[in-house]
C-alpha cells in the first residue's frame, strides 16, 4: 500500500528558508547593520562563528593592536598575511 500524503517526511524547504540562488554578498556581515541592537541580534542569529572564525578574528585583532602599539611600523609585515 502506497503511503498517502499525511504519512510523508516533510520537504526540506517546507521546513528551512532554501534561497533559490544565492551571491557572495549573501554571506557578508555588514557591520554597519550590526551596530544596532536589532541588527546585531538579526547578526547573532543569521551567523555561525566557527573555531576557525574566531582565531582569524583573535588575529586580526593582536596584528591591529600590535600596529596601534607601535610593534609594527612600515604597514603590514608579512609574517601576517597569510591566505586561508
Amino acid at each position: 500500500m502506497p503511503p498517502t500524503a499525511s504519512s510523508q517526511p516533510p520537504l526540506l524547504r517546507d521546513v528551512i528558508d532554501i534561497k533559490p540562488s544565492i551571491s557572495t554578498s549573501d554571506f557578508v556581515l555588514k557591520l554597519a547593520e550590526a551596530v544596532t541592537e536589532e541588527g546585531s541580534a538579526k547578526a547573532l542569529g543569521d551567523y555561525v562563528v566557527t573555531e576557525r572564525l574566531l582565531e582569524n578574528f583573535d588575529e586580526a585583532l593582536g596584528l591591529i593592536k600590535a600596529a596601534l602599539d607601535g610593534h609594527v611600523q612600515g604597514g603590514v609585515s608579512a609574517r601576517f598575511v597569510r591566505f586561508r
